[in-house]
């Protein structure tokens, strides 16, 4: 029996005594866990560092509880080592074992776990009672058996403060019950142990238990928590009863998901075929490019200010007013801001949107019952942006999703005006390739002109902030999977954003260097060159348009010296509005959008919506597979005045007839006679004598079935990125296949000759808008296969024309007929290098 008032923990191993803070996992080093410290150890046994009970053996054999005198310490071998699954250590002991102290527990392979986890520091820490003062032994090397740290218990003994429901007196019916399956594939070890009990702790007032089985625990007991030995698969219940029982679960079950961020990393890439990369040697990773560009630069992670935000408080009126007063002063900012904005900026319409989400009657509402039942101010607020985004992952609508950002955006503004906190700023060294999980469109005019390059491991193509990063010329790229984040701070990074490649601790720096100034004089050469016509070495004129999405890349493509726009895609001209837009709305756009040609045609898509395009004023019914579903013009039928409308608008723009139409997704003849027959229909209406009808050709029975296609279009243009993934059968948005979704497949190649063939044929223009066009590689077999019109993005406009007036079509044709029999993309891409030297 130990003295009642300080309970003596021996060293359980030979080692250093090192601080908790020099623990490499943030659960242990900020003390999340409870207070102890690390060793060092030179030994490969963890002895009993007292008498007492095995009171929980993790099933990985990683981490061992002991208990005496109410007294709980946890001795866990290495960081991150419950992934190991056992694999280098050997129990000595078995749950419910009586130890005495210096009996051997578990035997551990040092080597094996330094190679394997982040470190095999044995860390030995007090999981119960909790908020306890320890005393660090002062030596600097301890054996096994010397005192390592001794723990003041208090008068009152080590009391968890609740007694188990069993004792509370109250019936089973008294408590709240809510029901949970752990998707964890390492179960509830100790880091997500210790955050449940971190926020069950918080409501002192009130029980709460988590059940498995027949097993109770209190969920106030990291100890408790693991002895329930919960796994992967296991369905648990938490059980709540008190004045904040309801306030207590949706704070409490949360935290199940805390710490496991690691493992979903790692399941996420073993999915795709592979593990964590320890970055020791070079490592390239995959990702999505959002704006092209080459740089070099070193790795820094954005560091966001981590709050303390308190859960609950005593005086309802008071937080409500000081909610609404920060939400009043958030708006004003926010309209100051778009006071600032240009005209048709982008950066409008973002704030505009944030203005329209903070004003949303639901947040105010769920945020005032949230304060009713004991909330605090900024948690309220929280919750209620958290009720928002679930409402949004449960949407079919994809576009909606992405939104999700959005809220964070306007949570963090909000949060840090109820916390009297100023925004944060960020600052950064020059050189810097910034690396974060995601970037909100609120911290991007926050950052530094040091950023060259920016890396997210999530993101989307058609965010917010997605939008923002090409408007300014970023280089960057989005969805590099959960290894970005384990990018080490300060290390060198190449990124390719045109070929979504990083490339972390590179090994021939150099030569990047001197493609960097090759590409450096090719580009100056082209812009000075930008507006003359792109004319190969043959005398063959090749048209190269702008690819947009928004009013400022329309005239930033037409400043660049492009040739019309090749494609506008009008869905994304209106991403951001709740309600559609009227006729007289569109109109001015896309006026506003032609102007910038100064008379040139300009290709307006009608609205793409479906699949990966959805549009939040258009709800779409569920579908098992949206990508193969309602896209395009398959939509029509469900907003017939909405096509109309666009379709007048679009006919209305001056000149007349240089604004031309062009229908998405067609797959089917009667679909073309149908809605070309109701284009006629609002042409005449109008006393328009001009107007040209084409389509998109990213359906294989469209391309296969161009010649008849021909017949009925006075255009046809490729959307090689869904030609690609419907020919592949690869969905574009899965990261794990997109090595593989190659346009220069010659089977997608086949599609765009058949295609080019048919309207030589028939006399019409065919073009390529997918991203294949701005793929440097690529062109010459484009023009080889017959293809006269490139459509991409305003900065590569000059580059592209330039190379084009290097290029004779006779070679490319033959090169190209040569492709359309090769085997693979990657014998495509071989040939084309070695032919085009690039």
């Amino acid at each position: 029996m130990q003295d009642k008032h300080r309970f003596i923990v021996s060293s359980p191993t030979d080692g250093k005594i090192e601080n908790l803070s020099s623990v490499p996992d943030e659960a242990f080093s900020q003390g999340f866990l409870g207070p102890g410290a690390a060793l060092n150890s030179s030994s490969n046994i963890v002895r009993a560092p007292f008498d007492g009970k095995v009171k929980t053996l993790h099933k990985a054999l990683h981490a061992v509880v002991l208990e005496s005198d109410g007294v709980e310490i946890l001795i866990h071998i290495g960081v991150e080592t419950v992934s190991l699954n056992g694999k280098g250590f050997k129990a000595l002991c078995s749950q419910g074992d009586e130890v005495k102290k210096g009996d051997a527990l578990i035997e551990f392979d040092k080597e094996y776990i330094d190679k394997h986890a982040p470190s095999s520091l044995v860390i030995v820490l007090v999981a119960s009672p909790q908020d306890v003062q320890i005393k660090l032994s002062e030596e600097c090397r301890v054996k096994a058996g010397d005192t390592l740290f001794s723990v003041n218990v208090g008068a009152e003994g080590a009391d968890c403060g609740l007694e188990p429901c069993s004792q509370s007196g109250a019936s089973e019916d008294d408590y709240i019950v809510r029901e949970l399956a752990i998707t964890a594939k390492n179960g509830l070890h100790a880091r997500p142990a210790a955050a449940i009990a971190k926020a069950a702790n918080v409501f002192t007032d009130t029980h709460i238990f988590i059940r498995k089985g027949d097993k109770r625990a209190n969920a106030k007991s990291m100890v408790e928590i693991l002895g329930l030995g919960i796994n992967f698969g296991d369905k648990i219940e938490f059980l709540a009863k008190g004045g904040k029982a309801q306030l207590a679960l949706e704070a409490v079950m949360p935290a199940c998901g805390e710490g496991l961020e690691g493992e979903a990393a790692a399941r996420s890439l073993n999915i795709n075929g592979g593990t964590l990369p320890d970055f020791k040697d070079e490592v390239k990773l995959n990702a999505q490019g959002l704006y092209p560009g080459l740089v070099i630069g070193t790795a820094r992670h954005l560091k966001r200010t981590e709050l303390e935000i308190p859960h609950t408080a005593e005086d309802p009126k008071s937080e409500n007013e000081k909610l609404l007063k920060a939400i009043d002063t958030v708006k004003a900012k926010i309209r100051e801001e778009i006071s600032a904005c240009t005209e048709n900026s982008n950066r409008k319409e973002i704030l505009q949107a944030h203005l329209m989400m903070i004003e949303d009657p639901f947040l105010s509402t769920v945020s005032e019952n949230y304060i009713t039942e004991g909330a605090g101010a900024a948690y309220a607020w929280q919750k209620a942006i958290g009720k928002s985004v679930s409402i949004l992952e449960s949407s079919q609508n994809d576009l909606l999703k992405e939104r999700k950002a959005d809220y964070k955006d306007i949570e963090k503004r909000v949060v840090f005006e109820v916390l009297g906190l100023k925004e944060e700023s960020f600052s950064f060294p020059p050189d810097t390739i910034l690396v974060t999980d995601e970037l909100l469109s609120g911290e991007l005019p926050k950052l530094n002109e040091n950023i060259k390059g920016l890396i997210m491991a999530g993101g989307s193509q058609t965010s917010h902030i997605a939008i923002m990063l090409k408007n300014i010329s970023l280089p960057s790229v989005i969805a590099a999977g959960p290894a970005a984040m384990a990018i080490p701070e300060g290390c060198t990074i190449i990124l390719d954003s045109l070929k979504g490649s990083v490339t972390v601790n590179p090994v021939n720096i150099e030569a990047v260097k001197q493609k960097q100034r090759e590409e450096a004089a090719f580009k100056a050469k082209a812009a000075a060159c930008a507006a003359q016509p792109a004319i190969s070495k043959d005398g063959v004129l090749v048209k190269v348009k702008g690819n947009i999405g928004n009013v400022e890349e329309a005239i930033k493509a037409g400043a660049a010296g492009s040739d019309g726009l090749g494609l506008v895609r009008s869905e994304f001209l209106f991403s951001s509005w709740r309600t559609a837009p009227t006729e007289e709305e569109q109109y001015q756009i896309y006026q506003t959008v032609a102007d910038s040609q100064k008379g040139k045609d300009v290709i307006i898509r009608t609205f793409d919506i479906g699949g990966d395009k959805p549009l939040p004023f258009l709800s779409l019914p569920k579908e098992p597979n949206p990508i193969v579903g309602l896209r395009g013009i398959r939509n029509y039928d469900l907003a017939p005045e909405l096509f109309r409308s666009q379709v007048r608008a679009i006919l209305r723009v001056k000149p007349y007839g240089s604004a031309k139409i062009m229908l998405p997704m067609v797959t089917f003849v009667d679909e073309v006679e149908k809605y070309k027959a109701i284009i006629r229909e609002e042409q005449a209406a109008l006393g328009i004598k001009e107007a040209s009808i084409g389509i998109m050709v990213e359906v294989p029975s469209a391309a296969v079935m161009a010649n008849i296609f021909a017949g009925y279009v006075d255009f046809m243009s490729l959307g090689t990125n869904d030609l690609t993934q419907y020919v592949l059968a690869i969905d574009r948005g899965n990261t794990a296949l997109s090595a593989k979704a190659d346009p220069l497949n010659p089977a997608v190649l086949k599609m765009i000759y058949i295609t080019a063939e048919a309207g030589k044929a028939a006399g019409i223009p065919v073009g390529v808008c997918g991203a294949v066009a701005s793929d440097v590689q690529a062109v010459g077999v484009l023009l080889g296969l017959g293809v006269r019109e490139l459509s991409v993005p305003g900065g590569l406009i000059a580059e592209i024309k330039y190379l084009i007036r290097d290029l004779d079509i006779n070679v490319c044709r033959d090169i190209a007929l040569r492709a359309l029999n090769m085997q693979s993309a990657q014998q495509v891409r071989a040939m084309l290098k070695e032919k085009f030297n690039f």
